[in-house]
């Protein structure tokens, strides 16, 4: 039985690589023979690397040439972290053929599983992609694990559009427990809520790949910030200082002012490491507060009162640590100390999820 993986997995993002990375490494090692399916539409890889033009045509002239002049400046950083995501991304067990969205049919596999990650985000996506949302000509079967969207955008227009994208599974899955609740009325069959798949392999497994950052001697708080805020880093330090603690952010890209302990060009190797060794996490991110959770950091993500926030709300919720929130506005963060609980019971739904939708 072989089996093929849609994913982000060609995003020069952390989250999604890492989250590629883990899904064909748990099926691996439970002796599945899978792989990344290497699809690489243009959403995404005009999106990233040293220029990311997707991003670039959305603005008006005038917002082009500001973009491009302040990111100018970077651009030694930009290709050294474009090259770490390709080295990266080009180790990963990736398929021999190379799909684009211009291809109509994939080949050679017994099932597909799309997601994790946004896939059914259109606003990420260009509108639904018929790869991640399985109505790509395929002879077996698609399953969807921790399909993922903006659930408080999707509007009374888009229902019809899901409940034919629900339809092309035989298996459905997703991560949030919010857009459970919306797609559910939509098909007459289990939608079931899973873990993102980071949290499929444990914090020894991550280990195994995390390098340890060097040049810092002494503990650190790491700031993580996808939504980046000036307030986030300011509450950071504030929080480290009371506490002796010397700060390191790592960027979700490599276009910020160099400041000492501001890493903007880290691999994902390096990412993994740098959770792995923190005292403590202050994020804005989703795959933030997943690895503070899988490495048992104490940790604040910070909120926003928009849609981004309940993606690590979510998350948050399945863990029961709610309180590890702290709004942007407060201007403070109180202690951050839990007790995560066993993380092994709460992935066992997401492991028994897959088994029998590979087994059916």
């Amino acid at each position: 039985m072989k089996i093929g993986i849609l994913t982000f997995h060609c995003a020069h993002n952390y989250g999604a690589v890492l989250q590629a990375y883990a899904l064909v490494t748990y099926l691996r090692k439970n002796n599945y023979d899978a792989e990344i399916i290497d699809y690489r539409p243009r959403s995404l890889t005009m999106s990233h690397g040293i220029m990311p033009w997707r991003r670039i045509s959305r603005l008006n002239i005038i917002r082009k040439v500001i973009f491009v002049l302040r990111i100018l400046p970077f651009l030694t950083e930009r290709k050294e972290r474009s090259d770490k995501f390709q080295s990266f991304i080009d180790s990963l067990p990736l398929s021999t053929r190379k799909y684009t969205e211009t291809d109509s049919e994939v080949i050679g596999y017994d099932i597909i599983i799309c997601g994790s990650d946004q896939v059914w985000n259109p606003r990420i996506t260009n509108g639904f992609d018929k790869f991640f949302c399985g109505s790509v000509s395929h002879k077996g079967k698609f399953i969807s694990y921790a399909a993922s969207t903006e659930a408080k955008r999707i509007i009374s227009d888009d229902y019809k559009k899901y409940k034919e994208v629900l339809s092309n599974f035989e298996n459905i899955s997703v991560r949030e427990s919010e857009l459970k609740n919306i797609l559910q009325p939509l098909i007459n069959k289990e939608i079931t809520k899973v873990v993102d798949p980071v949290f499929l392999l444990s914090a020894n497994e991550w280990q195994k790949i995390a390098v340890k950052p060097t040049f810092i001697d002494k503990p650190y708080l790491l700031v993580y910030q996808v939504k980046r805020d000036d307030r986030v880093l300011d509450m950071a330090n504030k929080y480290a200082i009371l506490h002796h603690m010397s700060v390191v952010e790592v960027t979700a890209e490599a276009e910020y002012k160099k400041m000492k302990n501001r890493i903007l060009t880290a691999s994902p190797f390096e990412f993994v490491g740098l959770f792995a060794n923190a005292s403590c996490v202050v994020t804005t991110s989703f795959h933030g507060t997943a690895f503070s959770i899988i490495f048992n950091k104490p940790f604040k993500t910070v909120l926003f009162n928009s849609p981004g926030d309940g993606r690590a709300l979510d998350v948050m919720n399945t863990f029961g640590i709610e309180n590890s929130t702290v709004d942007v506005d407060s201007g403070d963060i109180q202690e951050m100390s839990h007790n995560i609980p066993n993380i092994d019971i709460i992935v066992r739904t997401s492991e028994t999820f897959i088994k029998q939708a590979i087994q059916r």
